[in-house]
């Protein structure tokens, strides 16, 4: 008889090493790590569909990805949208993340320098905002 990974609590499991609680799988989380997947895989469905609408919306953007280290400034908005000469900026965040400090400070530097930055809590807002700044 063994141990139910799921029973033990998180201060056992933050004991052991990342690489062989990643190999233990799911499990082997602590609550925290579990709580992170889920939030980044909440914020990844929300990027599709805001491309997804994009698209049909015939906004062109950039986007980086979000299963790679990123290759443009840390902390710039997840994406950059373009359309009649106009651009603005959105970063996605779920109802339970806040803005990274790099995040905030590139944030306050875009609206600084006269752009404009929205901070996303849902995909609806998205939508809502980007919208109204381009008059689609």
């Amino acid at each position: 008889m063994g141990y139910n990974l799921s029973d033990l609590p998180d201060s056992v499991k933050s004991k052991i090493a990342p690489e062989i609680r990643t190999e233990l799988g799911f499990h082997a989380q602590t609550t925290a790590e579990a709580r992170d997947k889920y939030e980044r895989g909440l914020e990844k469905e929300m990027h599709e569909r805001f491309i997804q609408w994009l698209n049909y919306s015939g906004i062109s953007f950039v986007h980086s990805r979000m299963d790679k280290p990123a290759s443009i400034q840390k902390g710039w908005p997840d994406f950059t949208l373009l359309r009649d000469g106009k651009a603005v900026l959105v970063e996605f965040k779920t109802p339970e993340n806040d803005l990274t400090a790099d995040q905030a400070d590139v944030c306050n530097g875009l609206r600084g320098n006269g752009m404009t930055v929205f901070v996303a809590r849902d995909l609806g807002m998205a939508i809502k905002e980007v919208s109204r700044f381009f008059g689609v």
